[in-house]
């Protein structure tokens, strides 16, 4: 009997390499933003073949299936929730719209508030500034007095 005893790395293969956080993103599913996310803050397991905290960066899909099994209850109900994204009712979209509407009507409020307060600071030192000019006694002209 000879047995062939296993090999401690599986050969890697061409297309299980993904080159770049856009692939890395689409075979989860995700955004890029999101999966840079996960790295950083549930440990997806990317690898960064110059070492750089920045740098380019590739994954084996082997090792991010790996991952999503074996992630922590916390973690993998996250990522479910975030990729069990409901279809949008149209009741959704209607509060969303209002939602939007009154978010833009705060903003031009707040911005007529500012421009209100600053009309106001100018009208008020210019009041102050008159009323400063008319509580300084006035000289009397030493010219003739008509009587």
């Amino acid at each position: 009997m000879s047995a062939t005893a296993p090999t401690a790395t599986a050969p890697v293969v061409a297309e299980d390499v993904l080159n770049s956080w856009k692939e890395i993103a689409c075979y989860l599913n995700r955004g890029v933003r999101t999966v840079q996310r996960w790295e950083s803050e549930l440990g997806l397991p990317v690898r960064r073949p110059r070492g750089r905290s920045r740098s380019a960066v590739i994954a084996m899909r082997s090792d991010i299936d790996h991952w999503l099994k074996a992630c922590p209850i916390s973690a993998r109900e996250l990522v479910s929730s975030e990729v069990a994204t409901p279809s949008i009712k149209p009741e959704d979209r209607l509060v969303r719209f209002e939602i939007h509407a009154h978010v833009e009507r705060s903003r031009w409020l707040r911005n007529n508030l500012h421009q209100t307060c600053q009309d106001f600071d100018g009208a008020l030192s210019r009041l102050i500034s008159n009323l400063e000019r008319m509580a300084v006694p006035q000289v009397p002209s030493t010219g003739p007095k008509v009587a």
